[in-house]
């Protein structure tokens, strides 16, 4: 992973917890979010993502496809909050 993928991923945490309501639960890692339900059955959890990848040319590219970063957020909501 590069600094700028793991910078934005940091970035948008943070703009996340401070727009947020506290009941919302934002983290940054890897989760198992069925097991984290479980545990707190009644806050909300939105997990960050990033990742880095580079667009793919066809034919002759003398510079290589652009890189593009991807920002994926998984949102689990309880049924009642």
């Amino acid at each position: 992973m590069s600094l700028v993928a793991f910078a934005v991923r940091i970035a948008v945490v943070r703009v996340l917890r401070a727009a947020l309501p506290s009941a919302f639960v934002i983290v940054d890692s890897p989760v198992d979010a069925i097991a984290s339900l479980e545990a707190n059955p009644s806050s909300a959890l939105v997990a960050v993502y990033t990742g880095q990848t580079e667009n793919k040319l066809d034919g002759v590219a003398f510079f290589a496809g652009e890189p593009l970063l991807n920002v994926d957020l998984q949102i689990f909501l309880p049924q009642q909050m």
